[in-house]
């Protein structure tokens, strides 16, 4: 299993480890500098998005809205592009000249610890398992 790391550290950090030669985020880590900044930018469509691009490899945004007809096709754009500016993602030169998503790196879950704001709680998020975005329960998101 491929796994894509969550890491906090503070601004000051982030703005540091950003400036150095190796940059910020590796391919398989992702930092925030909080617990709630990383709730707001992660919600529920953002990981049924990551989980059909995971499952599917659609070909162009407009497939993967057509693989997930509850999220509306400007909010599929919008969240691609988000997912994109976050390092979730990115895109690839389409056979028909449009943008096809891809992960960043070949995960299947997202590991996230923060051993401060969340007293040592580690979140496991499994990206295969879900077919629908009504599937995902707080079930699915493991806390241990």
């Amino acid at each position: 299993m491929n796994i894509l790391k969550i890491k906090f550290n503070s601004l000051d950090e982030i703005f540091s480890m950003a400036k150095s030669k190796e940059g910020l985020n590796g391919p398989d880590t992702i930092y925030y500098d909080s617990r709630e900044h990383f709730l707001k930018s992660l919600t529920h469509q953002k990981i049924h998005v990551l989980s059909m691009i995971a499952q599917k490899n659609p070909k162009s945004i407009s497939e993967l809205a057509n693989l997930a007809p509850e999220i509306q096709r400007e909010r599929m754009s919008k969240i691609c592009s988000e997912l994109e500016a976050e390092g979730y993602i990115t895109f690839y030169p389409s056979e028909r000249g449009g943008k096809a998503p891809r992960l960043a790196f070949d995960y299947d879950a997202i590991y996230i610890q923060d051993s401060d704001a969340m007293a040592g709680n580690v979140i496991f998020i499994k990206l295969v398992q879900f077919e629908k975005l009504t599937e995902i329960k707080a079930k699915d998101i493991m806390i241990a």
